[in-house]
């Protein structure tokens, strides 16, 4: 294969970790082309320490950038993806540790053309590099199964069907077509992950390598917490009627951009606006606007018991 690879690390105070990832991204055994560093305006130590990293090893393919301003990580990952010259492109967190042969491993996997989007399985450490006991498998995006390479199909538990960015690896041309100057109507950023894996799902080309191919570490500070998913199915009437007006806004979004690309395939869309219409109608039950009836006859739509069944005890609690 000869695609031009380009690993995206996004930064902001990350002192504490940053050096573990710069040294599992440099021992790779199949090592990038490029790797487009974004820092988005640490206060901390972490810019001084990328830098001297680079110097010491003469990394001379490695690019820093600091943004003008803080940007957020959302948007930081966009403009490393908008920086990035590679065919494929492998999303990387700051605080996180990659097994020798990620890059190797998923690259190969790209030999099959029909693959436009890639994750892989993890391992969670803690905040000192120790294993933890949460399973990746108890995660609602994890897919079991025994086969090497997993693929993930539109279904109706689309909403759920989401993968930690820093899992993944996306064909540049296929990001350039689902993406159109990266922007929704709203002019809001979708967070990366959850564009890139939705849209290769919904485009069905979206694929899991059943391999742990890398460590991802859970402490206070990261950006986003993919174990709180576990624990979505009991919470009070608000916070839940927040969560789904959160999923409505993604998932209209999603489907704008679905909408304007080639890929486009009007019964996968129809199937599209049936999940929207059920996240609306939970927000009306919760809101006392509708029944329970009617949420039985979308029960399909729920990730599974638990969900439902905490939709009807937050309705039935006191106080919102």
């Amino acid at each position: 294969m000869n695609d031009k690879i380009s690993v995206i690390l996004t930064t902001y105070n990350g002192e504490k970790y940053i050096v573990s990832q710069l040294d599992s991204l440099r021992e790779q055994t199949v090592l990038p082309n490029e790797v487009v560093i974004c820092d988005d305006c640490s206060s901390d130590k972490t810019i001084a320490i990328i830098k001297e990293y680079i110097k010491k090893y003469n990394l001379f393919n490695w690019h820093l950038y600091v943004n003008v301003k803080n940007l957020g990580w959302v948007r930081n990952f966009y403009r490393g993806v908008n920086l990035a010259t590679g065919d494929l492109i492998f999303f990387c967190d700051q605080d996180d540790v990659w097994d020798k042969d990620k890059l190797r491993n998923m690259i190969l996997i790209f030999n099959d053309k029909k693959i436009n989007v890639l994750s892989c399985k993890c391992q969670y450490i803690d905040a000192n590099g120790k294993k933890i006991s949460v399973s990746y498998s108890e995660l609602p995006f994890s897919k079991k199964g025994n086969s090497k390479l997993i693929k993930h199909n539109f279904s109706d538990k689309f909403t759920y069907s989401i993968y930690p960015g820093c899992t993944m690896a996306v064909r540049k041309e296929f990001w350039d077509a689902i993406m159109y100057r990266n922007k929704v109507s709203k002019q809001q950023y979708l967070p990366h992950d959850a564009v890139t894996w939705k849209m290769g799902v919904l485009t069905d080309s979206a694929y899991e390598l059943n391999e742990e191919l890398i460590k991802y570490r859970l402490h206070d500070k990261n950006a986003s917490k993919p174990q709180d998913s576990i624990n979505r199915n009991f919470k009070k009437r608000s916070t839940r009627v927040k969560e789904i007006e959160y999923v409505l806004s993604q998932l209209e979004s999603i489907k704008e951009l679905y909408s304007k690309t080639k890929f486009v395939n009007v019964d996968i869309l129809y199937e599209l606006d049936g999940i929207i219409y059920f996240h609306k109608l939970r927000k009306k039950y919760l809101e006392d606007e509708t029944t329970i009836i009617s949420l039985l006859t979308r029960i399909k739509y729920y990730r599974d018991i638990k969900m439902f069944l905490g939709d009807v005890l937050a309705k039935k609690r006191k106080g919102r």
